[in-house]
C-alpha cells in the first residue's frame, strides 16, 4: 500500500511540476520588435529597401507559423494533462509511461518543425543577399544564440524606428 501511495504521489508531483513549467513557458513574451536597434541588422548588411522588405516579409511569415507551432505545443500539453488526470487507476504506471513516450515523440516533432521554419526563413533571407552581405549575415548568425533569438527577438528585424 505504501509503495502504491508513493507512486501515486510521485506521479501527481510530476504532473504538477510539468503543468507549472508548461504554463510558464507558454506565457513568456516573444519580442518581435520594440528593440531600439531595429535598423541594426539592415545597416550591418547594407540592405537595400527591397531586401529589407523581403527579409521582413519572410520573418513575419515565419513568426505567424511559429505562433501556430507554439499553440499546438500548448494544446498538446493541455491534452496530456487532462488524459493523465483521467487515468489515475491501478494500471496508471504503465499507461503513464506509454503516454509520456507518445507525448515526447509528438513534442519533438513540433520542435523539429519549429527549427525547420527558422532554418527555412534563414535560407530564404540569405538568398536575397549578395556575397558580402551573406558573409556578414553568417558572422552575425554565429553570435546568434541558436534558440531562435537575435538579441532579444526571435527574428532579425530590418524595420526603421
Amino acid at each position: 500500500m505504501r509503495l502504491r501511495l508513493f507512486f501515486l504521489l510521485a506521479i501527481v508531483l510530476t504532473l504538477a511540476a510539468g503543468g507549472v513549467l508548461g504554463r510558464l513557458s507558454t506565457r513568456l513574451p516573444v519580442s518581435w520588435g520594440g528593440h531600439p536597434s531595429h535598423n541594426w541588422l539592415a545597416e550591418q548588411l547594407n540592405l537595400s529597401s527591397e531586401q529589407r522588405k523581403g527579409i521582413d516579409d519572410i520573418w513575419n511569415d515565419a513568426h505567424e507559423k511559429l505562433k501556430t507551432n507554439f499553440q499546438q505545443r500548448s494544446d498538446l500539453d493541455r491534452q496530456r494533462e487532462k488524459t493523465l488526470q483521467a487515468m489515475l487507476t491501478d494500471s496508471q504506471r504503465l499507461a503513464y509511461e506509454t503516454l509520456q513516450d507518445d507525448y515526447h515523440s509528438r513534442r519533438q516533432q513540433l520542435d523539429d518543425q519549429r527549427r525547420q521554419l527558422l532554418d527555412s526563413a534563414d535560407k530564404l533571407s540569405r538568398d536575397l543577399l549578395d556575397d558580402s552581405q551573406k558573409a556578414k549575415w553568417d558572422a552575425l548568425g554565429s553570435r546568434h544564440d541558436r534558440r531562435g533569438s537575435w538579441g532579444g527577438s526571435t527574428r532579425p528585424s530590418t524595420r526603421a524606428d
